[in-house]
């Protein structure tokens, strides 16, 4: 595959490819894969709705890494065949995941006793 657009100096090769990673799975139908040029293309898009949460991370001091992550964590939870090359599910899983991550809403007690149980989970 060719040097992806995106591929620049501030996101490199992380998150090219975590978003091919979820391009891939995304496509894949029946088992096949789609075409390599296919799977850039949509990757792209991946990686351009992927850098809008940017800002809201940093905001919350946290870095790319975390965004780059959670796209990963989005591509392992895909099930082929479900998803497609349109980025709304994209978003919308993206969305959530960094939800928990760096909340865009001021949230209730309950709802920061779940972001406190998922963080006791994980570093244990």
């Amino acid at each position: 595959m060719n040097r992806h657009k995106f591929d620049d100096v501030h996101w490199g090769a992380p998150l090219s490819t975590a978003c091919m990673k979820a391009a891939a799975t995304a496509l894949t139908v029946n088992g096949a894969a789609a075409s390599p040029d296919v799977i850039e293309t949509v990757g792209e898009r991946f990686a351009e709705c992927a850098r809008c949460y940017s800002p809201r991370l940093k905001l919350a001091g946290l870095d790319d890494s975390v965004l780059v992550s959670a796209v990963h964590f989005v591509a392992d939870m895909l099930t082929p065949d479900e998803a497609g090359s349109g980025e709304q599910w994209f978003e919308a899983s993206l969305d959530a995941v960094l939800e928990v991550a760096a909340p865009s809403a001021q949230l209730t007690p309950e709802a920061w006793q779940f972001v406190a149980t998922v963080a006791r989970q994980l570093a244990s």
